[in-house]
């Protein structure tokens, strides 16, 4: 058989195995989702469904929604607050230029599996073969899967986190490409800033100015838009985390965020923290979570906390120094024994057998993931692969932002984007034979 024959039935496999995938997450995305927590409006809005609020409070997320009429419309649905959102608001459009009657997510899922499967494919093609079960295992999970049956920004994260790696994994080859989908990642939402790391080069100067310039530029146009400083997460970072970090929060037999939030009423103990003297009554919220309990206070409370808040932080680090150690230690060590099935939002019509190996997984991924960053670590700097090697950093340190951005509340949903990314990119690295991994970029 030539070799043009060769090639063209591998195509063909190729193209086979990926249309089997893709249908096969579909699938499994029908029995698995992530419930909407809240935050699903930002993109449902952009999708232009009636009400989208409606699907908030862990409700089940439905695969149809109605349309808002298009003379209802108003600008604050046409301008996505994010990638995510502006890609469903794509789909939105279509959807109604093709005479939908409905909003059909299924058309959201199925784009999240085609670039999943796209950068799985890629990237499991370069990896040893007795690396594939663990990459199966790892990639294959149906608490990732989850997410793309979700309203979340982070569900294109996930989607693109294997085709980023394979870049990483490729020597950042092609060059644009590579780059695009790191910045792309890395503004789905503020937070995850981080993995712009992962589309630097040293191939040119210029290159590299322009692509942080473009980073910095919307980065900040994504905190003056959604104003990600706002007053909840400067409670929380005051109130639940630096609080619970005082308390030795990762010695507690709480893995998860509502055990954590339940236990805090006995086992945060603030009697021997100097606060600052101007917080007054507000002491005895010293422990709590803006959900429920800041938000319940009444407005004059509210605000008197929300222009104080940022201050008592600062203060209360430089009365009690060695809370800045607690302030580092903590988070990572939390983050590490967490469990990140978020029982309190997936919800799954699988038997628990097909959940099986995924909820091992998920219970010690905290661990999966410090295994594997030392692991990237490790072969990037024997690669000479800096940005493979300060991304895994970065990732082991992540929860210290995370933490400073919203305290302890939903500390393990903030974290899985980045922490998967880390286990994948980790994958690809250390699994892709030297002669085919090389920070050497063109």
């Amino acid at each position: 058989m030539s070799l043009h024959h060769r090639l063209d039935r591998h195509r063909i496999v190729t193209v086979v195995v990926g249309i089997v995938l893709v249908a096969a997450i579909l699938v499994v995305t029908r029995f698995v989702q992530m419930q909407n927590n809240g935050d699903g409006w930002r993109v449902l809005r952009s999708a232009q469904i009636d009400a989208p609020n409606d699907y908030f409070a862990w409700k089940s997320f439905p695969r149809y929604f109605d349309f808002t009429p298009l003379d209802a419309l108003t600008p604050r649905y046409l301008v996505p607050a994010s990638p995510t959102a502006a890609i469903v608001e794509a789909i939105s459009f279509s959807q109604r230029a093709l005479g939908f009657s409905r909003f059909d997510f299924m058309a959201v899922t199925a784009l999240y599996a085609v670039l999943y499967v796209a950068g799985l494919m890629l990237l499991i093609g370069r990896v040893r073969r007795a690396f594939w079960i663990p990459a199966a295992v790892l990639l294959f999970n149906p608490y990732i899967l989850a997410y793309f049956n979700s309203p979340y920004e982070e569900s294109l994260f996930i989607a693109l986190s294997p085709l980023l790696a394979h870049f990483i994994s490729n020597g950042m080859r092609p060059r644009s490409a590579a780059s695009a989908t790191a910045l792309v990642i890395s503004i789905v939402k503020v937070q995850f800033a981080p993995a712009a790391l992962l589309g630097l080069g040293r191939d040119s100067a210029r290159r590299t100015i322009i692509y942080l310039v473009i980073v910095l530029a919307v980065l900040v146009a994504s905190i003056l838009k959604s104003n990600a400083l706002r007053a909840s997460n400067d409670y929380n970072r005051f109130f639940n985390g630096l609080a619970y970090s005082a308390s030795d929060v990762s010695t507690w037999r709480a893995n998860e965020f509502l055990e954590r939030r339940a236990a805090a009423d006995t086992l945060v103990d603030g009697s021997g923290i100097d606060l600052p003297a101007d917080i007054g009554a507000q002491r005895q919220l010293w422990g709590s979570s803006y959900w429920p309990t800041g938000i319940e206070q009444d407005t004059a409370r509210q605000q008197f906390v929300a222009e104080h808040v940022r201050g008592w932080y600062w203060q209360t680090l430089g009365a009690n120094p060695s809370l800045m150690v607690d302030a580092v230690v903590q988070p990572v060590a939390t983050a590490i024994a967490a469990d990140y099935r978020l029982r309190y939002i997936f919800r799954s019509e699988l038997a628990e057998g097909w959940l099986a190996v995924g909820t091992v997984t998920m219970r010690y991924f905290g661990w999966i993931v410090l295994i594997a960053s030392i692991a990237s670590i490790a072969v990037a700097a024997r690669r000479r692969n800096a940005r493979a090697m300060l991304f895994a950093v970065v990732a082991l340190l992540y929860p210290i932002l995370a933490v400073y951005g919203d305290g302890y509340y939903e500390l393990e949903k903030h974290l899985l984007p980045v922490f998967n990314l880390a286990v994948v990119v980790s994958l690809g690295i250390a699994a892709t034979p030297r002669e085919r991994s090389t920070s050497d970029e063109r």
